[in-house]
Parts: structure tokens; C-alpha cells; sequence
């Protein structure tokens, strides 16, 4: 889709569902060139349309508002990130830019590091000694993660000399064969493997434990020392420094002029793979730092620095079955087990190849030799068959007719296969393990394999059977990969669930068409479970984003699974006791707030939930349309907009009266 001036919010909402998930969850659903393409039409659009550009969105800020449960706190000097280029092109406009702003004088020196695909870290020091480590979070506003920083060896906790008080940023990494060792030990508890090294050092910095920190054996390399004063007078001198100060640093480059960079990348690129540890492209700097100071940089980016990054890396191997996954819907996607093969970091033995018509295009058959594409942390894709390769004798890929499952006949609507059989194993596998999800009841440690395993033992057969799981506790035991502890870890978060609210209970029934934001909406107009079973088409039509395919499918299931849903009620009795109880006469109601600053009893989010529940609404855009502006530590310029558009400022105490 090509975005526009008239759905740039789309395109930001866009950006942003995918920031939260890269820096919060740790995981990505599109490649990074398709992040790329999508983050470079937004810049392109608020170029052309300047009006259009707040301070909510994603090209003003870095990374997104830390959400977890370690303190939060602001950074002393906002944590930029890097613009992107992608080609030889790119690399000599930023460097014409480079040329004008500077003249004659600047000697068009460049230093080139390697850009590490890790988590990006922020060290003060005073006294000699380490006080504290921040991740980025938000470029503002960081996570407390010291008490794992120091679990780190290779990070120096006391330094040989007293310097003034100062700052070094970094990455946090894991190499190769610590990520190989850590994913062995959760193998044999019985855990998820990480998918590659970077989202182990992620979740790594933020256990709670910091003896599983050590245990799994980070690394670390610094690159930058902000608000040092005029200790150097170039990068590659600020390099050396940190060297010699007992921090890790990567190989550099000094590089005069664009043909030398060019050359640079080019051998980097080609060595990758020769390395312990994932890197994602080279990062280009001005050498000169008064010239650094000159170019400056905007809202979330240095103009002295940039990231080229790699194209997406490519691998070839073969293809030794093609095998039919079916959704909780139905749905039917055809997915290539592969020879097994190293690519991006990860060993890939699968891929989707997602629909009929895919495999018709692309000519996939078992047997090929097929070139498999991975960029980040992303489904594997499948580029292109290498024909040179078929076997003469090979044949075309002939879709099955019958569902693997259950044999049921299959149905073709538009490009898609689905499996219409309600009593077939596979969708019910998928919709328990949907029901668990995150984003529904949030039951951790009951994803796809638990769910596999326990379906088997033919205990779980409806929703409410989850709830009941403890009655059979000396059969689960048995199976392997359950343990006493892990069985009593998952019944107490089945017994947590019963407490989710309602909107989340909505959207784990699986409902054709009623997504999160529908679930939503439906749960301002009620309170209860009870309400829900009996809601109206009326109730439904008149609610923003529903119409009447979604109000159909939803009265449709309410009639269809009304014995389900029976059986399900004594245990989610209390699940309303606590969303969306408001009336009309809350002096919440109708009213629009804003956010802004570090708040010191709840997160943003939280915030906004206490808001929604008593009847008012949260938005992210400071306009003359909000009611009041809640602002916390440094509310950073929405408090100046918002007195310019007469926006009523209230603090986090006043706001906590209202609720």
C-alpha cells in the first residue's frame, strides 16, 4: 500500500504497533527493510506536508516508553538513534549535505564502526566507580537495569583514575556461542528458545535475577561518550580513551572521502558471517567532533552520523517437504521444511510459503533448491527457486484437497484454503493457544507446545477445561517437559486469568473479525459477561468500526457457542468487577486527555487505562480539542503548546483525585 498525506496516522499507527513490539516484546513481524520502506515514506510524507509533523510521532522520537516493572529514569542527554541509507546513492547525498553545511575547511574525514545488532546501553560513572546503567527506552526516559550491568564481566565497575562526573553508551551483545550454550539450557527446562542473539541479550538485561544475567554470558561494546567537555577533538581519540579506560570497544575505520567508505562497507559486508556476534550494517561518523557540533542533529537523529545497512542476507537450501499449518479460523497456510541452514544468525528449518497462488508463482516443489531471505528478527522468506538446480523428474506441487487433521474437504475462498471442520485438532490447538496469548487472557507458559501436549491427553476439549487443568495433575506430571514447578507455575496463572478484563476475554474467544480495538469498543457500553451474551445488533451497528459483517459474526458466534460459553461463565464471573464501571454523570466522561512527562505513580499506559475505565479518553496528539494536559517530570514542549492553545494543565496528583 502507498501511504498518503490522507492516511499518514495510519502509516504512524503502523510504525508505532511495530516499534512497541521490537522494543518492548523483543519481536518483529516484518523485515527490517520493509520497516525501512514504511519509516522512509512517513519522513518523505511530513517533508512535503510540515503541518502535519507533532511531537508524538515515530520520526521525532526513539525507540518507545519503557513498560516494564524496573524504574524508570531520565536520561541526563536524550539517547538519539541513527537515519538510514541503503545504497551508494544515499551515501552521497547525506555526504553532499555534509559538504555544504561544513565548506572548505572540513577535511572530509570519516570514521567507520561496525553497527551492532544488540541493545543499545547508557553508563554513568562517578568517583571512580559505576552508579548506574539505563537501556534507551523512549531516548528520554530509560530502564533501571543496573544491578544486571554489573553482572556483565566484561563492563568495568571501578575505574584506574577519578574523572568528573560522565557518561558511556553502547551496545549489549551476545555472541554467538553464548546465545548457542543459553539456548541449550532452556531447551532442557523445558523453555522457548530464543530466536536469535539479540532478543537473548534483550530479555537477558531485563530478568530480574542477576545471577541468570552472568549465567548466560553477555558482552559489551562502547562507542560513545556524550557532554565530555573538550577532552578530544575527534572520535577516533574518544575511542582510544574508552580503550584505555578498561571498556570494550570494536574495530574501526578512518576513511578519507565517499570511495573509501564505499570500499569499507563493501569488506565488512563480505566478513560478516566470519564474526561471533550479529552485526547489521556499518555506521558512518564525521571524525572531526567541532565539525560533529556544527551539523548538530533534529528531533531523534545526529545529522554527523549515519547507518548503512546490509541488504537482507540470502542463503540456499532445499526444500524436503511441503506441509499444510491450519489456523484457529480455519485457515490454511503451506509452510517448506527445509534443509536445515544458518541465515541472519538463526538456524532456519522452515518457511511460510502463504497461499496456493505463492506456490504456484514462485513454482515451489519438494525437492527444489530455494534461496531463503532473513533480515532481523522476521519470518524466514522464501525468494526464489534456483532452477539450474531441479531434478528433471521433479513435478509441480499439487495442493491437497483434504485437510492433514481432520480430512475434512477444504474450501477456497479467494487466495486462501480453509478447513471448515470446527472438531479439527489442529484449529483447536490454535484457538487454546490464541486464548492464552498475550494479548487475550496473558496465561504464560501455555503457548502452541504446552497446548500440543495437554490437547493429547484429550483433557482439554473447551475454554473451561483450561480451568480445570489441576484435576488431572498426576497425568500432566507424566509428560514430558512438565514438571511439579512448572505445573504449579501454569495453574497459578490460569487462576490469575480469571481476573482479566473483560475486553481481553472478548478478544480470546477467537470471533471472527473482533480484533482488540473491537473488544474495545464493546466493553464501554457494558460491564459484565453476562451483557456481552446478550448484546443486540443494535448495540453493535452503532459502535465506531463496526458494521455489519463484524456485528453478524459476532451474533453468529454467540449463538453458535452458546453451550461453550456456559460452561466458561463460573469462571470468569469476576472478570468485569473491574473495567469500564462509569456512567454518564463521571465528571471523566467525555472528557480528553493528554500525557506528557515521567508520571511517578503509574506508566503511561496504566495511566490511560485508569482513564478509559472511568469514561474518559487518552490521546497521544495535543491539540485544542483536549480537555487537560497530565504532565509528570520534564513534560518536555507539549506544556508550552499547551498553554499556547489555552489546554487545561493538571499534575499526576490532581489527575489521581479525579479517578
Amino acid at each position: 500500500m502507498k501511504y498518503s498525506k490522507e492516511n499518514i496516522e495510519e502509516l504512524r499507527q503502523k510504525i508505532c504497533y511495530y516499534n512497541q513490539l521490537y522494543y518492548l516484546e523483543n519481536v518483529s513481524e516484518i523485515s527490517d527493510a520493509e520497516y525501512d520502506q514504511l519509516f522512509q515514506q512517513l519522513i518523505q510524507i511530513e517533508k512535503e506536508f510540515p503541518e502535519l509533523i507533532h511531537p508524538e510521532s515515530p520520526t521525532q522520537r526513539v525507540g518507545v516508553y519503557p513498560q516494564s516493572t524496573f524504574e524508570k529514569i531520565v536520561h541526563d542527554s536524550p539517547m538519539l538513534s541513527l537515519s538510514n541509507i541503503f545504497n551508494e546513492g544515499d551515501l552521497k547525498e547525506w555526504h553532499q549535505k555534509n559538504r555544504e553545511k561544513l565548506g572548505k575547511d572540513w577535511n572530509e574525514e570519516y570514521i567507520c564502526e561496525m553497527k551492532y545488532d544488540g541493545v543499545s546501553i547508557n553508563l554513568k560513572y562517578e568517583t571512580y566507580q559505576f552508579v548506574r546503567g539505563l537501556t534507551r527506552g523512549d531516548g528520554k526516559i530509560g530502564e533501571d537495569v543496573s544491578s544486571n550491568v554489573r553482572a556483565i564481566s566484561q563492563i568495568p565497575l571501578i575505574l584506574e583514575e577519578d574523572y568528573p562526573p560522565f557518561e558511556v553508551r553502547g551496545e549489549i551483545i551476545m555472541s554467538h556461542p553464548s546465545f548457542i550454550r543459553c539456548n541449550e539450557i532452556r531447551q532442557k527446562k523445558g523453555k522457548e528458545e530464543f530466536s536469535n542473539p539479540r532478543n537473548a541479550a534483550s530479555g537477558s538485561l531485563r530478568q530480574h535475577d542477576p545471577r541468570e544475567v552472568w549465567e548466560r554470558g553477555l558482552s559489551a561494546v562502547f562507542y560513545h561518550v556524550p557532554d565530555f567537555g573538550e577532552e578530544w577533538d575527534k572520535q577516533q581519540y574518544v575511542l582510544e580513551s574508552l580503550k584505555q579506560w578498561g571498556f570494550p570497544i570494536g574495530p574501526y575505520t578512518i576513511c578519507q572521502g565517499v570511495d573509501e567508505v564505499i570500499g569499507i562497507y563493501n569488506t565488512i559486508m563480505m566478513s560478516r558471517n566470519e564474526l561471533s556476534y550479529d552485526i547489521d550494517g556499518m555506521v558512518i561518523k564525521v571524525n572531526d567532533l567541532v565539525c560533529q557540533q556544527k551539523l548538530g542533529h533534529d528531533s531523534r537523529t545526529p545529522r554527523w552520523a549515519t547507518a548503512w545497512k546490509f541488504p537482507a542476507e540470502q542463503k540456499c537450501t532445499q526444500v524436503l517437504d511441503i506441509r499444510l499449518q491450519i489456523g484457529r479460523m480455519g485457515s490454511v497456510t503451506p509452510v517448506a521444511d527445509v534443509e536445515p541452514i544458518e541465515v541472519g544468525g538463526v538456524i532456519v528449518s522452515h518457511c511460510t510459503l502463504h497461499n496456493e497462488d505463492f506456490i504456484i508463482e514462485k513454482d515451489v516443489r519438494i525437492g527444489d533448491y530455494v534461496f531463503i531471505e532473513r533480515s532481523g528478527d522476521v519470518i524466514p522468506y522464501l525468494s526464489h527457486v534456483d532452477i539450474s538446480q531441479r531434478d528433471e523428474k521433479s513435478e509441480s506441487y499439487e495442493y491437497p484437497l483434504n485437510c492433514p487433521d481432520c480430512d475434512s474437504l477444504l474450501v477456497k475462498d479467494g487466495s486462501r484454503w480453509y478447513c471448515q471442520n470446527d472438531l479439527c485438532g489442529e484449529r483447536a490447538i490454535a484457538r487454546f493457544t490464541h486464548f492464552g496469548s498475550r494479548d487475550a487472557m496473558d496465561i504464560r507458559n501455555f503457548g502452541e507446545k504446552a497446548v500440543r501436549k495437554i490437547y493429547e491427553t484429550g483433557y482439554l476439549s473447551h475454554f473451561s477445561n483450561i480451568y480445570e487443568l489441576e484435576k488431572y495433575h498426576d497425568v500432566l506430571v507424566n509428560i514430558e517437559g512438565f514438571g511439579e514447578k512448572s505445573l504449579f507455575k501454569l495453574y497459578d496463572e490460569i487462576e490469575q486469568s480469571q481476573k482479566q478484563s473483560l475486553d481481553r476475554l472478548i478478544y480470546s474467544l477467537g470471533i471472527p473479525y473482533c480484533g482488540r480495538t473491537v473488544s474495545k469498543e464493546i466493553t464501554k457500553n457494558i460491564t459484565t459477561f453476562k451483557e456481552f451474551r446478550e448484546i443486540t445488533y443494535n448495540d453493535l451497528i452503532h459502535l465506531p468500526g463496526v458494521g455489519e459483517k463484524i456485528a453478524s459474526s459476532i451474533l453468529s458466534y454467540l449463538r453458535e457457542y452458546s453451550e461453550e460459553l456456559d460452561r466458561l461463565l463460573p469462571y470468569v464471573k469476576e472478570i468485569h468487577s473491574h473495567e469500564y464501571e462509569h456512567d454518564e454523570d463521571s465528571r471523566l466522561s467525555g472528557k480528553i486527555f493528554c500525557i506528557t512527562g515521567k508520571l511517578e505513580h503509574y506508566s503511561r499506559s496504566e495511566l490511560k487505562s485508569r482513564i478509559e475505565e472511568s469514561g474518559g479518553k487518552v490521546t497521544s496528539s495535543l491539540s485544542k480539542n483536549v480537555d487537560f494536559l497530565v504532565v509528570g517530570e520534564n513534560p518536555g514542549s507539549k506544556f508550552e503548546k499547551a498553554t499556547h492553545l489555552g489546554v487545561k494543565i493538571i499534575t499526576e496528583t490532581v489527575m489521581l483525585n479525579f479517578l
